[in-house]
């Protein structure tokens, strides 16, 4: 299948760095989902004006979406593909194994989840960003 050289396809991870690094709800797939991204207990807005904490891979996106819009902003001339590259690049790769998605305890590593095999890293980003356009 065709997809655009910018689109970014994300799972969720968990606020902690163990085996239940993977969100038990998130989509994974070693050869479609690119990184991982915070998606558990988010404090987020809710109905009537309110704040609650929420969980899903609708926050994940989110997340990736804010970190490259920050780089982005700092960075410019970056085209978005480029901007991929680096979120792709700068990922956290965790050595422990995870509890693989829908399952109660089989134990993968994070790349079997993720083609990245790695979570979100902002400042990673931001400073390979800065790296790149350096040059």
């Amino acid at each position: 299948s065709k997809q655009a050289k910018n689109w970014i396809e994300v799972g969720a991870s968990g606020p902690w760095a163990d085996e239940n690094l993977a969100a038990d709800f998130s989509n994974y797939s070693a050869s479609h989902v690119d990184l991982m991204a915070p998606g558990v207990s988010i404090y987020s807005t809710y109905t009537n004006s309110t704040y609650d904490w929420m969980d899903g891979t609708s926050f994940s996106g989110p997340v990736v979406s804010g970190v490259a819009a920050m780089i982005r902003s700092y960075f410019p001339k970056l085209k978005a593909k480029e901007v991929k590259k680096i979120l792709l690049e700068s990922v956290y790769k965790p050595e422990q194994k995870v509890i693989k998605p829908g399952t109660e305890d089989e134990r993968v590593p994070l790349s079997a989840l993720c083609v990245t095999g790695g979570i979100l890293d902002a400042r990673a980003a931001m400073e390979l960003a800065r790296a790149r356009t350096r040059k």
